[in-house]
């Protein structure tokens, strides 16, 4: 039963939309927006570079930052690993130049890395207070504002969002915060808290399966990889269980300020079916998209700053969060819910 239900419901939205990429987000790719869905080297990225450390003896990672790129794209660092230490401390270097290295390279002579301090601290001030409340808001969704009930909350929820953005960017609006694109913190996995989009209201989920009868949305999953893959995981309970896994698969791309992103789905197992015919690919442009300084929150807007649009938050999750959470409910590691997955056991995994 459970199965031929979603098919028919798969069926009937061929052709449609199966992401929330409608009418509140449009689906069109960002303007200018970079060939490559990897954010850019920029001067000034931190970053980590492979170095031959002969007081040791060994190779270690040494902490760096982009001095200069090149025409072709290559740059120079300046190492400061040991540039901070006290001028008697026998490991004392002055900071000096290396390079050059190159896009290829990266993962074996060089590596992004996260400020610490950015990964670490936590939001002051307005923004914490912001934060706060926006965090008491989202709590006072039954599911992540696609609820009917939640339709109540939504003003409080764009107050709320409002009042952060401006509290991060107290200077000059959206360049007031790190760009998305260049914003490492975001690789890893993310729980949608909280949204006031009619769209996926209407829809209950990415999909519209989550309106089938019978069935509901319980949680929007999305996992980031630094290479620019984006996945989506939309769980859905049939009969009040979460059974139903649909996964979309898709990449990233930022606009040229960096601070847009555009998820593009290209692939994805829908209702039972492996890579499903019915999927003719989607794409969602969240604008305006920041992390909190603490790097818990995610925010992003369905249309730029000057007009009218919904928002939609996300809360970061624990390193490996989709996958235990999946692991929990006995849903697919990999892939969605259709007979064949390796990772899945069918429904009779559940029976007593």
């Amino acid at each position: 039963m459970l199965g031929g239900l979603l098919l028919a419901s798969v069926g009937a939205l061929t052709g449609s939309p199966l992401c929330h990429s409608t009418r509140d987000m449009r689906m069109r790719a960002l303007p200018k927006a970079t060939a490559s869905s990897i954010p850019p080297v920029t001067t000034g990225l931190a970053v980590e570079v492979w170095i031959e450390d002969e007081d040791e003896g060994a190779s270690v990672w040494a902490a760096s930052t982009v001095s200069s790129i090149e025409p072709d794209g290559e740059f120079s660092v300046w190492v400061t690993e040991w540039d901070s230490l006290e001028p008697t401390d026998p490991g004392y270097a002055a900071a000096y130049e290396e390079g050059p290295y190159s896009a290829e390279e990266e993962g074996d002579e060089w590596r992004r890395v996260t400020s610490k301090a950015q990964a670490t601290a936590a939001p002051t001030g307005r923004e914490a207070a912001a934060v706060s409340k926006l965090n008491l808001a989202v709590s006072k969704l039954k599911r992540a504002g696609l609820a009917n009930e939640d339709k109540s909350e939504w003003a409080a929820i764009t107050t709320a969002v409002e009042a952060l953005y401006e509290a991060a960017a107290p200077v000059d609006g959206a360049s007031g915060w790190q760009p998305i694109a260049t914003d490492t913190r975001l690789v890893g996995d993310w729980e949608m808290v909280g949204c006031t989009s009619p769209a996926l209201a209407k829809k209950q989920g990415l999909t519209g399966l989550g309106a089938a009868p019978f069935t509901q949305p319980v949680v929007l999953h999305y996992s980031f990889a630094a290479d620019g893959r984006v996945t989506a995981h939309e769980t859905l309970a049939f009969f009040g269980k979460p059974v139903i896994l649909n996964e979309l698969r898709g990449e990233t791309a930022f606009s040229d300020d960096g601070h847009d992103m555009r998820e593009k789905y290209s692939e994805a197992d829908l209702g039972g079916q492996q890579n499903s015919p019915a999927f003719q690919g989607a794409d969602a442009t969240l604008y305006a998209s920041l992390i909190t300084a603490d790097g818990t929150l995610r925010l992003g807007r369905s249309a730029p700053f000057g007009k009218a649009g919904r928002y939609y938050i996300y809360r970061k999750m624990p390193d490996g969060g989709v996958a235990q959470y999946l692991e929990t409910n006995l849903l697919p590691t990999d892939g969605g819910t259709y007979l064949g997955n390796p990772t899945w056991k069918g429904p009779l995994e559940r029976a007593p």
